[in-house]
């Protein structure tokens, strides 16, 4: 009714619709119009479907706040859902469709999904909670967290989204300091003396680069040496000339 909205409004920092009202355009609507956060499940839902409900959002929203104000879980809507079925790539694939921050909601047994969910970008998990799982007749126990398992998922799961990063490769910080220790260099392939003119023959690869990298070694042929350079030896910059 229309009042419910606005008590609910008063109770809670944010509201979540539940899958089942995924296509219900009225309590979309008045969720958004609240300018509250709102999380929508989309269990059962098609992209159409989808889409549809993030056009009734953006009428009460705006463009400019959308993606602030609404947050789509992905949501299997079987109780408990095969892991086979859990398909947590549509957590990236709604995000690149929609432009929308999106999370998961699970209904797996166990903590497998909720780990692959984080890892493919959900920026949120919902799980269901129980004082016991085992010995309990309503379906939702067996799927849902004890208080181990909810701890378990809260340090896991900062630890997973941590992990990401950036959508890019380059060096990290930790790592650059070991570039020329773990890259191949120059070093002689036998005893060579001076005046040796290098040739390729001259010439192997050993850690570390810390003198000439591999890649340098068209710079280093017809080099002449001006002091001699031992087997195995790194052929340093100032032993040529």
């Amino acid at each position: 009714s229309d009042d419910v909205v606005p008590l609910l409004d008063e109770l809670f920092p944010a509201l979540k619709i539940a899958s089942g009202d995924l296509t219900f355009e009225p309590v979309i609507r008045a969720s958004v119009a609240t300018g509250k956060p709102v999380i929508l499940s989309t269990g059962l839902g098609q992209l159409d479907e989808i889409e549809q409900a993030i056009e009734w959002a953006r009428d009460e929203a705006g463009d400019a706040t959308l993606r602030d104000r609404l947050v789509l879980m992905h949501c299997v809507s079987a109780y408990p859902t095969p892991i086979e079925q859990a398909n947590v790539l549509s957590i990236p694939y709604l995000a690149e469709k929609t432009g929308l921050r999106v999370g998961y909601s699970n209904h797996v047994i166990g903590p497998d999904a909720c780990l692959a969910a984080v890892a493919l970008g959900a920026c949120m998990v919902e799980v269901h909670f129980t004082d016991r799982k085992t010995g309990r007749d309503f379906r939702d126990h067996e799927l849902s967290c004890e208080p181990g398992d909810l701890r378990y998922l809260a340090e896991t799961l900062p630890r997973i989204r941590a992990s990401l990063g950036d959508y890019d490769k380059r060096p990290m910080a930790c790592e650059i300091s070991n570039r020329d220790a773990v890259r191949k260099g120059l070093v002689a392939a036998h005893d060579l003396a001076a005046g040796t003119v290098l040739s390729e023959d001259d010439i192997m690869y050993a850690r570390p680069a810390t003198e000439f990298p591999a890649v340098a070694i068209g710079e280093v042929i017809g080099q002449r040496l001006v002091a001699p350079v031992a087997l195995g030896e790194l052929i340093r910059r100032d032993n040529i000339g």
